[in-house]
């Protein structure tokens, strides 16, 4: 492969990684078992407990990706009919908003959309988890945990000031 081909595919690969959707800069921090590529949203984490992170991922998915999730589709009773009638064949990309408890390491879905290929929403759940599921080890939930629920600085009072040490 000549070197100039190789240099545009780097920059394609790093203007599509760190592309803005909705203002959101996106940095990659895992990619899954099936070759899907897990973003974080660095500028929007908040904090609305001492101990708990509130942040935004966007997955996208590979073809084998894609093959799994539609099979969960199927399971939570989406037929392949269905799927295509929602136009899940140009399925691409999901946002999520996870809720992070950083000292108990456990994590919980507070909503999610998928995407095709044209930005266009497949399918939105604004419905909270009912419950926290415990991190599994080397999993994207460990990976993001390392993310965001770094120390943060705090006030006499016990508030954040904003401040992160890393």
């Amino acid at each position: 492969m000549r070197i100039e081909t190789v240099a545009a595919i780097f920059c394609l690969l790093l203007i599509f990684c760190y592309s803005d959707v909705r203002g959101a800069e996106w940095v990659p921090f895992q990619l899954s078992r099936t070759n899907d590529v897990w973003y974080y949203n660095s500028k929007t984490i908040i904090y609305p407990l001492k101990d708990t992170a509130e942040v935004l991922t966007k997955t996208v998915y590979s073809e084998e990706g894609k093959k799994v999730k539609k099979g969960h589709l199927v399971t939570a009773g989406i037929s392949e009919d269905e799927q295509k009638r929602q136009g899940y064949d140009k399925f691409k990309w999901s946002l999520a908003s996870w809720q992070i408890k950083c000292n108990s390491r456990k994590f919980h879905l507070l909503n999610t959309a998928d995407y095709d290929e044209d930005g266009s929403i497949l399918y939105e759940n604004l419905r909270r988890a009912a419950q926290d599921e415990s991190m599994m080890p080397d999993s994207v939930f460990d990976a993001l945990h390392e993310k965001v629920c770094t120390k943060r600085k705090y006030n006499e009072e016990g508030k954040s000031d904003g401040l992160f040490t890393w």
